[in-house]
């Protein structure tokens, strides 16, 4: 039997962890915190102060950043506040101050946190969570050459590796899981399309619009508004009584809105590491229509869990004649097969025993190294 481990779990600040509505990287790091706990690991967590964990919980500063900004009324302030907060730095740091007492440092805050890895004596693992950085890879690509041993990361997704440029040490690939048990099953669903996210252009929320209208099918629409100006635009001055804006869902909400959904409407419009709203809907027996872009080939199932819509037609323009096809026919998906795939690929339980593996994997190795 292998021994328990002391392990340091590095969260964002940027909200509570687990958050309230959005956050998924707090949300993830919440569930693997409370799994290794639970399978009797000592687990310190450095997160925002109004955290909820099983695990000892450190903290650096007393709210989270999206708190703090709220404060900030004028927006160029804010702006300001955000480009230069220190914070996540602050908390990186004082994990790493106290390394000694860890046998394995966990961050999920980036590539800032691998820097230091030469200066500790234990080894650290980096979960990117984030798309790889893409800008100056000569630049990126000396410092993580000479970074060499040091370097343990994890992806999210296989397809988050494709162009990094730089010499980066992958250890493992492991997939987000979701508390399963917690996601209820519908085998009935309403007449009504979803579409759940931080409202920005990147998310595909306008072409989400586009092929409900033109399909004649309501639209349901859920998240925080982060482009105004496109809310504006393409929800609140929608005159057609088809889609429906309501606001940030708390969670029984929101696995009440997936569950009845007949469809999860997904057409990014970018890279996207992961996409946890994929395996929330899924989970609920609620098949996803998705563009082909990020992870999405390695989370839906093609015309088992949903339908993989090729991002652009012949014009070169999003795909939304692809999207209106792929809703004609989303009867044929049978909803007990999202379940199960869920089941199978994509659970919290499954999540922390790779972390697991790959703890005492690199732990093993840094001994090695040491030698």
């Amino acid at each position: 039997m292998k021994r328990k481990l002391k392990i340091a779990q590095i969260a964002p600040l940027w909200t509570k962890t687990p958050p309230r509505t959005f956050g998924g990287i707090e949300k993830i790091v919440s569930l693997l915190t409370d799994g290794l706990v639970e399978k009797g690991h000592c687990v310190t967590l450095f997160a925002a102060d109004n955290s909820k964990t099983s695990a000892r919980l450190s903290s650096v500063w007393p709210i989270s950043i999206s708190e703090e900004t709220k404060k900030i009324k004028n927006e160029q302030k804010r702006k300001d506040f955000l480009s230069k907060s220190l914070l996540d730095y602050y908390n990186v740091a004082e994990a790493l101050r106290r390394s000694k007492d860890f046998d394995v440092i966990h961050s999920h805050i980036g590539e800032i946190s691998i820097l230091f890895a030469p200066l500790l004596q234990k080894p650290i693992l980096v979960t990117q969570h984030n798309p790889f950085f893409t800008k100056e890879k000569k630049y990126h690509r000396e410092i993580f050459k000479s970074l060499g041993k040091y370097q343990n990361y994890v992806s999210i997704s296989l397809n988050q590796r494709k162009g990094v440029g730089v010499p980066v040490n992958f250890v493992a690939n492991i997939y987000n899981g979701i508390e399963i048990e917690k996601f209820k099953f519908n085998e009935s669903p309403n007449d009504y399309l979803f579409w759940m996210g931080r409202i920005n252009k990147s998310k595909g929320i306008e072409e989400a619009i586009m092929a409900a209208l033109r399909s004649k099918n309501k639209l349901f629409i859920a998240g925080p508004i982060e482009d105004k100006d496109l809310f504006e635009r393409v929800i609140k001055n929608d005159n057609t009584g088809l889609i429906k804006y309501f606001g940030e869902l708390s969670f029984n909400k929101k696995i009440e809105f997936f569950s009845k959904a007949k469809a999860f409407l997904y057409p990014i419009q970018w890279e996207e590491p992961f996409g946890l709203v994929m395996i929330e809907a899924m989970a609920c027996g609620t098949p996803v229509i998705a563009f082909r872009r990020g992870s999405v080939p390695e989370v839906i199932k093609h015309n088992k869990t949903g339908f993989i819509v090729p991002p652009f037609n012949k014009n070169k323009k999003p795909n939304v004649e692809g999207l209106i096809k792929a809703i004609k026919k989303i009867d044929k998906i049978d909803r007990k097969e999202c379940r199960r795939h869920v089941e199978e690929n994509f659970t919290v339980e499954k999540m922390v025993d790779e972390y697991e593996k790959v703890y005492y994997k690199i732990i093993e190795d840094y001994k090695k190294k040491k030698r």
